[in-house]
């Protein structure tokens, strides 16, 4: 796995901010219970309390076989821990267009797509890079933390650059993680 990820995903503050974003509550009991990087540079990283699970997928191309994937952990994570973990997938670059027909948008985030889940998850979120735009100066301080992680992760320095330059605090913090 890639230092820098590595780096990244075992910060007790990154957890926080995962924690704090899919959650939207405190659960300073969760921890990095694994990490692996699959095929086609999938990294899914599971965090884990009494009451909480979070699947944490990182990829640049998200794809049918990456949602495979990711399901068949959830119901690994279910069936081990008893728990259904909220799966987040932090998309570095495109959505293949198979998979545009499962995802519909959410009310609660304009940068979350979501699919019917309740199965196998508690819920299950697509974030891609391709929805994020960076034009209004006081949109781009306040981005969804979930949103600045996506445009960290895929490398993009005028993104990255442009959020450093407006003060986000996300992109400033993990920035300094390196």
């Amino acid at each position: 796995m890639d230092c820098r990820v590595l780096n990244i995903i075992q910060n007790l503050d990154f957890i926080n901010l995962i924690t704090q974003s899919v959650l939207n509550e405190d659960d300073r009991n969760l921890v990095l219970t694994s990490a692996e990087l699959l095929a086609n540079n999938f990294h899914l990283i599971l965090y884990l309390s009494e009451s909480h699970a979070i699947l944490l997928g990182i990829q640049p191309n998200v794809t049918r076989m990456s949602l495979k994937q990711a399901i068949g952990k959830s119901l690994r994570v279910f069936e081990q821990y008893k728990i259904q973990p909220s799966v987040f997938i932090l998309c570095t670059n495109t959505i293949s267009p198979s998979l545009q027909p499962l995802l519909s948008s959410t009310s609660q985030n304009s940068h979350w797509q979501i699919t019917k889940c309740s199965m196998w998850a508690e819920k299950f979120v697509i974030i891609s890079n391709d929805a994020t735009f960076l034009h209004d100066a006081e949109a781009c301080k306040h981005l969804d933390p979930l949103v600045v992680l996506v445009i960290y992760f895929s490398g993009d320095e005028n993104q990255i650059e442009k959020l450093l330059n407006v003060g986000n605090t996300t992109m400033q913090f993990v920035h300094s993680i390196q």
